[in-house]
């Protein structure tokens, strides 16, 4: 590992089985708000600041404002891993964040959430705990801040975190294992957990890709919305549900689009699709 350089990001895992966990929860655990951002990563060596996306992509020149506040962060040659964040109306946008990744118009605030290294070490075989104890130490800024922390072994506490988390208007929450190590990739000692968000829509047209797959535009009542993977052979015509992450600005003639759709089921009882608000309000 090496400051300037990138390093593959922890991957989060998702929790379907929530009922589950509300009842057990095996280890003391590390619970924080589902931020609607984006991933960054913060390097600081000296006065070099570089700043990488989850593509490993070199942003810096896209988040000036992040770039002047860590400058004036006191301690030097660390790493960071957090969540780009914009706001609009006084709420996180997703979309006002995206933006600002594609234009770099706009204010983001960066909130980290782990160390990777620190003052020239690695960080890596630590305990989260120890990581997190050095984050907390940083002399942050407005534009550089650290995600709140709440720490449970209680599952009744996990669900009432997570349940207030939703009520503040967060996406869910993002709980770890106190004393987990940083690896990259998908990591089963992190996980977030999400309200369901599904939609109705009508399948248009497919094609097959490569592996097995095929890919199937669909739409809603006021016209095209999202292009859908799946292993299943659908029709046109056809009413499916899919999963999302929301609704965001998008390059089609209905202007939005869904956040990472994927099949959860054939709707057989259903002879049309959703109005794009009959489930969700579009920011």
């Amino acid at each position: 590992m090496k400051i300037g350089e990138f390093y593959p990001f922890q991957e989060v895992m998702e929790t379907r089985n929530s009922s589950k966990l509300f009842n057990f929860l095996p280890y003391e655990a590390s619970c924080q708000p589902k931020l609607d951002g984006i991933r960054l990563q913060l390097h600081k060596e000296n006065e070099k600041i570089t700043i990488f996306s989850k593509k490993g992509i070199d942003v810096t020149h896209r988040f000036v404002e992040i770039v002047n506040a860590a400058k004036i962060i006191p301690q030097d040659n660390f790493i960071l891993d957090g969540e780009g964040v914009c706001f609009y109306n006084e709420r996180i946008s997703f979309n006002k964040v995206l933006s600002k990744l594609r234009s770099g118009i706009g204010d983001c605030i960066f909130f980290g959430f782990d160390a990777l290294m620190f003052d020239g070490n690695e960080l890596i075989e630590e305990p989260f705990f120890t990581r997190r104890g050095i984050i907390e130490e940083l002399k942050l800024s407005h534009n550089i801040r650290i995600t709140p922390q709440f720490i449970t072994s209680e599952p009744a506490a996990l669900k009432a975190y997570y349940i207030e988390s939703i009520k503040r208007g967060f996406e869910g929450i993002v709980y770890r294992q106190l004393y987990s190590k940083y690896s990259s990739g998908l990591n089963p000692e992190i996980r977030k957990l999400k309200p369901l968000r599904t939609l109705d829509v009508e399948v248009v047209l497919g094609e097959e890709k490569k592996d097995g797959y095929y890919s199937y535009d669909v739409k809603v009542k006021e016209g095209l919305i999202a292009r859908v993977p799946t292993k299943e052979i659908l029709k046109p015509g056809q009413i499916i549900e899919v999963r999302h992450e929301g609704i965001i600005d998008g390059k089609n003639d209905l202007g939005k689009t869904l956040r990472f759709p994927t099949l959860f089921r054939l709707r057989n009882d259903v002879n049309e699709p959703n109005s794009v608000g009959d489930k969700l309000e579009i920011e």
